[in-house]
């Protein structure tokens, strides 16, 4: 990476000096992979590799900011700030792409501020979505044109059904064996683009001593968004979209007895994501007779988060807020006190109750689909000795809780699920 950056006061106005930052950046990267062989032979037991990946990408960006005072010591405005910026970026694999920034700063006096920001970011697919040449794995699945599941989808999933050549009242010759499943990368990919406003406000109260408080609402539409879908989701949407003439049908291949043979879970292009939500914030650390106590809170409450895989095709909206990738409500608190040379610390993590599936057309689809909430406690204890050398240790998920487990799904790999349950450790350091 080569980079170079000028920034500065250009002039000077009645609130404040104008302020620039302008700059280049080159940069290359590049990925080599390869597997053991016995693994790309699948002759390793739980572990199957992928082919041999080499593959490189370079970008050259420009990027040119402001900010602009516009007022000053008001009766309701002691600082409000414009800020503006654009990025130019050029690359090898995408070509070339524009972001942009406008943000409001102000603030009303010395105890609150008030923020708003609009931009129009982009973000290129990285070497693996473009390249991976893939894993290959199994899978047991339910084929949902067997006869047994042909009238559990939409309206139109018979019909579809029949327009891939699937008789009526089809019965899967070979519905016991576990069907090839490939993840890899796609090379026809493009760059997300994303619109985004947010507002919020951080209130410092003089009349607390040490407290910060802050609420952001965040909004956030992605378009031609890189995704990628679960191997049950892609043959239900093959069939229960208005045609197959959709993005799963494709990724589907069959064998000469009309069963699922190979499912490829490649990354693709959706039509569009939307999300929605509000994050919060809060800092106390107040004045002790004896040692510090600092205590934090942050957390997300998702309001909205959906895919629309074709934005000409309404009934294509695929939700995934709720599901454990995207819980409802997330928290974090942390809880820390030093005495002399001793420090202690408490963070509590909190996940809020999901949905195994939040598109689930029929209570017989999924035997249990609600998740429940799970509450994880990390202690950590240091000491500090007069030579500079410091020992901490620390429990993380000191009650040993388990990731939830759902209609026969282990969800340790998903969200932010503790999936090694209690975990010790020791840390030694020491300055010179």
């Amino acid at each position: 990476m080569f980079s170079a950056s000028l920034t500065g006061d250009i002039f000077e106005l009645p609130a404040g000096d104008v302020q620039f930052a302008t700059g280049y950046e080159h940069r290359e990267e590049s990925i080599k992979t390869l597997d053991d062989g016995l693994a790309r032979q699948n002759r390793l037991h739980l572990f199957r590799g992928q082919e041999p990946q080499d593959a490189d990408l370079s970008v050259d960006e420009a990027y040119l900011e402001f900010v602009i005072p516009v007022l000053s010591d008001l009766a309701v405005v002691e600082q409000l700030d414009l800020e503006a910026a654009l990025r130019y970026s050029d690359y090898d694999t995408i070509g070339s792409t524009l972001a942009s920034k406008l943000g409001i700063n102000w603030a009303v006096s010395e105890d609150l501020r008030i923020r708003f920001s609009q931009a129009t970011s982009v973000r290129a697919p990285n070497l693996s979505e473009l390249f991976s040449p893939g894993v290959t794995t199994g899978a047991f699945l339910v084929d949902p044109c067997d006869v047994s599941q042909i009238t559990l989808g939409t309206a139109t999933r018979e019909a579809n059904c029949a327009a891939l050549g699937i008789p009526d009242g089809w019965v899967d010759p070979n519905a016991a064996p576990a069907k090839e499943v490939v993840t890899g990368g796609n090379t026809n990919l493009s760059e997300e683009q994303s619109d985004s406003i947010t507002l919020g406000f951080v209130l410092t109260p003089s009349a607390v001593e040490g407290l910060t408080f802050s609420v952001d609402y965040w909004d956030i539409e992605i378009t031609d968004a890189i995704g990628s879908f679960a191997v049950n989701d892609i043959i239900q949407k093959c069939v229960d979209s208005p045609t197959i003439d959709n993005e799963f049908c494709p990724l589907i291949t069959r064998d000469n007895q009309l069963s699922l043979a190979r499912i490829d879970v490649a990354k693709i292009n959706v039509g569009r994501l939307d999300a929605r939500g509000v994050d919060f914030e809060a800092y106390y650390k107040p004045k002790l007779d004896s040692g510090e106590l600092s205590v934090s809170m942050t957390g997300s409450y998702l309001l909205d988060h959906e895919q629309l895989i074709d934005s000409n095709d309404p009934t294509s909206l695929f939700v995934t807020k709720n599901n454990p990738d995207n819980p409802e409500l997330r928290t974090n608190l942390n809880i820390s006190y030093s005495l002399d040379n001793w420090s202690y610390g408490l963070n509590t993590r909190y996940i809020g109750s999901t949905l195994l599936d939040p598109n689930v057309l029929t209570d017989e689809s999924i035997d249990t689909n609600d998740v429940p909430s799970r509450i994880y406690n990390d202690v950590v204890v240091g000491y500090t000795f007069d030579n500079e050398l410091s020992l901490t240790a620390t429990i993380t998920n000191l009650a040993d809780i388990d990731p939830p487990r759902r209609d026969g799904v282990f969800l340790g790999a998903r969200g932010s699920y503790d999936n090694v349950g209690r975990f010790i450790s020791l840390r030694a350091s020491y300055h010179f």
